[in-house]
């Protein structure tokens, strides 16, 4: 048995490496849409300089 996929919040815990797709539609290959600073969010927990933030292309809402 592969990795299980639980990258997002959706949890489907898509093996990917063995050809099942999950939810977004990704393949064993994942696509990042962006990688960024997020600065300013959640200080509380981030502190002063912020945290960092990833988007994947081919999620669905």
């Amino acid at each position: 048995m592969g990795k299980l996929c639980t990258l997002c919040p959706r949890n489907c815990a898509a093996d990917r490496a063995h050809g099942i797709v999950g939810v977004c539609g990704q393949t064993e290959e994942i696509k990042i849409a962006r990688a960024a600073l997020h600065a300013w969010e959640e200080p509380c927990i981030s502190g002063t300089k912020g945290s960092g933030t990833v988007f994947f292309s081919g999620c669905v809402p």
